[in-house]
């Protein structure tokens, strides 16, 4: 079956690609994208970010088109879920989680807080930049992409994050 709509996979061999990749179940199942309530934020390292305020933020990240495309195109098809999208991650939402993390309702931290664990997770895997069979890509892109592990691993401390690299 092949898609025409533009927001698909090209053919049914890429749609299984994403969905027995990216997001298995096998794989899935040990993620966790809840952080305990009673955890200690990280100590403040920025003080300001580029949003006006938390429901600004909250809006930008929780809609944003670069989350979409990867349960509509996987993490290969670069169709917006990219290395350089990923940039993101680093510059405004780490940032503006830190500084907006008390003024968003308890709804709105869960779900930002389980939108960074899913990234972290999904960038430190082989299928997306794979690091242990080769080294891919120039170190631009795989540091784009491999940072946002570290940078989930420093916000959530108590979270069992894999090191980039590692087979999760």
């Amino acid at each position: 079956m092949i898609y025409r709509t533009g927001l698909f996979p090209d053919s049914h061999a890429l749609e299984l690609q994403n969905w027995h990749a990216t997001l298995d179940l096998n794989k899935v199942k040990g993620w966790s994208l809840a952080y305990p309530g009673d955890a200690a934020p990280p100590k403040p390292l920025f003080t300001n970010a580029p949003y006006r305020n938390a429901d600004e933020f909250y809006l930008s990240v929780a809609h944003s088109e670069f989350l979409s495309q990867l349960a509509l195109s996987g993490v290969r098809q670069n169709n917006g879920f990219g290395p350089t999208s990923s940039r993101q991650i680093l510059e405004s939402w780490v940032p503006g989680y830190q500084v907006f993390r008390s003024q968003m309702s308890e709804a709105q931290r869960q779900q930002i807080e389980a939108i960074l664990l899913f990234l972290g997770y999904v960038h430190a895997g082989e299928d997306y930049m794979p690091m242990q069979p080769m080294l891919a890509g120039h170190p631009n892109f795989l540091s784009d992409v491999k940072s946002t592990p570290a940078a989930s691993r420093s916000f959530f401390p108590r979270t069992r994050m894999p090191r980039p690299g590692r087979m999760i």
